[in-house]
C-alpha cells in the first residue's frame, strides 16, 4: 500500500534550518454513518447494534479520561494533554488558555502495521 504526499517548507525554531514537512493528500473523510456501516458489515451486526457500541466506548473513554485515568487497548493508548504555558510555578491553568485534549496513540502490532504503509512524494 502506498500513500501519496506533499511537501511544505517549514523552519523549525527561530534561525532553523529550513526542512520538508509531508502531509497526506487525497485522504478521504469517513462520516460517521459510513464507519456504522462498515462496522456493520465486518460484524454481521445491525447498524443500530453497532451504533449501541460505539456510544457505549465513546461515553467509557470520556468517563476514564474525566477521571485522569490512562486507557491501554493493546493496540493504542489514550491520555488527557493539558495544553498552553502558564506565567509561573504557582499559577492556576484556565480552561480558555489551558483547553484539555485527548490524545490517542497506536501501539504494538497495530503501529507497526501503520510503519509499513510506504509514502510518495508527489509534490
Amino acid at each position: 500500500m502506498k500513500i501519496p504526499v506533499n511537501a511544505t517548507l517549514v523552519k523549525i525554531g527561530p534561525g532553523g534550518d529550513p526542512v520538508y514537512r509531508m502531509s497526506a493528500k487525497g485522504a478521504k473523510n469517513l462520516k460517521e454513518a459510513d464507519i456504522l456501516n462498515r462496522i456493520s458489515a465486518m460484524s454481521g451486526q445491525e447498524p443500530a447494534k453497532s451504533r449501541f457500541w460505539m456510544d457505549v466506548f465513546r461515553e467509557m473513554m470520556y468517563q476514564s479520561l474525566a477521571s485522569n485515568e490512562t486507557l491501554d487497548l493493546g493496540f493504542m493508548f489514550a491520555k488527557l494533554y493539558p495544553t498552553g504555558t502558564i506565567p509561573s510555578l504557582t499559577a492556576q491553568p484556565t480552561k480558555e488558555a489551558n483547553p484539555v485534549k485527548g490524545r490517542i496513540f497506536f501501539k504494538g502490532e497495530f503501529a507497526e502495521r501503520l510503519a509499513e504503509i510506504e509514502l510518495v512524494n508527489e509534490t
